[in-house]
């Protein structure tokens, strides 16, 4: 079928999937690499991240801890 498909638009088949993968790839990255809100939306973000830091303790803890990362067999 795609053999068939391809020929009736004149392509190689590599080239008529290409056609059609390629622009389903391209709108899959933007639609996870965008974000896209309204306008209120954008202003609550900015007022968010114009707010202070704010302490939380259970990331204070974790992030005191010291690690040790080993690769390979122990």
């Amino acid at each position: 079928m795609l053999r068939q498909a391809a020929e009736a638009e004149d392509m190689t088949v590599s080239a008529f999937i290409l056609s059609t993968v390629v622009p389903r790839a391209r709108e899959v990255v933007h639609r996870n690499r965008d974000i896209t809100m309204s306008a209120r939306a954008y202003e609550q973000f900015l007022a968010e991240l114009d707010r202070p830091a704010e302490n939380v303790p259970a990331l204070l803890e974790l992030f005191s801890r010291s690690y040790r990362i080993q690769f390979g067999e122990s």
